[in-house]
């Protein structure tokens, strides 16, 4: 594989990084805010969590900072979420940066979700999409459940990272297994007398959410492109049929085809953030959107 950024100026920050003194407490490196949450849950003050991937910028298309270099140099841990774009083309690069840094994948035993359209043109579909070669929706980090299973893929990492506060993760990792059992249930009980429970979603992040929880995702965006006219008044003709009037839209995409949408339906756009730092509160933020929205 080419390696993207791996260049002389990049060579030279690791360069003098070297002759730098090595942190006193582990950095922890992660892809997205969601993860810095989590791995702070169960990890407290014992390490120096880094995110990659800063607020606004996409997880399918950023390109590495120079201060990301310097991170990586210091990291002892690198837990990618699994299948973002950013990890798919610049994951190899990230190891040769630092191949004393052990890579862990939180999606691993998670069941994954593939392919990321509803409606029916879906004329990219034999495309390569911004999810990746294997079409896996990379959006995991959104249900409960699974965030179940990244807790313990983080707790494995931690436990080999750092062995000698493995006592300090369990117990932490415990407490942090039951809010996730807690919220759960809470979720269930706030969605479970939704009566209409198909949205249409621009961007299908909330694939997951939807699966948990019996709800049914209806996307625009199809494979990472905007869909053809045809298949908008599709999705406009399926919506007025089945009386959906609500659009989600990503807070990190442009909401101008979503509102047309909601226009011609006499429905609404509503903004909410799956990459929002304040995972907990943030889940619940989204599961009321869908309590109140969808009725």
């Amino acid at each position: 594989m080419k390696k993207l950024f791996l260049f002389v100026v990049m060579t030279g920050l690791i360069m003098s990084c070297s002759k730098q003194a090595l942190p006193e407490k582990p950095v922890i490196m992660v892809s997205i805010l969601p993860q810095k949450y989590f791995v702070e849950r169960i990890a407290g003050d014992k390490v120096d969590v880094k995110v990659m991937i800063p607020p606004g910028a996409s997880p399918a298309t950023y390109e590495p900072a120079p201060s990301d270099v310097i991170n990586l140099h210091k990291t002892s841990a690198y837990f990618r979420i699994g299948y973002i774009g950013f990890e798919l083309s610049k994951m190899e690069d990230i190891g040769e940066m630092n191949k004393k840094m052990k890579i862990y994948d939180c999606s691993e035993g998670v069941e994954l979700i593939y392919g990321d359209h509803d409606h029916e043109e879906a004329e990219h579909d034999n495309e390569e999409d911004d999810h990746g070669h294997s079409g896996v929706n990379p959006h995991i980090w959104l249900s409960p459940k699974a965030v179940k299973i990244i807790a313990d893929n983080i707790l494995k990492g931690l436990e080999e990272t750092d062995p000698g506060n493995i006592e300090f993760y369990r117990k932490n990792h415990q407490a942090f297994t039951s809010d996730l059992e807690k919220l759960d249930m809470e979720i269930r009980v706030m969605l479970k007398d939704v009566q209409n429970r198909k949205f249409i979603v621009y961007h299908p992040a909330w694939s997951y959410f939807a699966h948990d929880y019996g709800l049914e995702e209806i996307p625009v965006e199809i494979n990472g492109k905007e869909p053809s006219a045809g298949a908008i008044k599709n999705l406009i003709d399926k919506a007025r049929a089945e009386d959906i009037k609500v659009v989600f839209v990503q807070k990190q995409f442009n909401s101008k085809l979503a509102e047309n949408i909601a226009a011609e339906t006499g429905g609404r756009v509503i903004q909410l953030d799956p990459l929002e730092e304040k995972w907990f509160d943030n889940m619940i933020v989204i599961a009321r959107n869908f309590q109140f929205e969808l009725k």
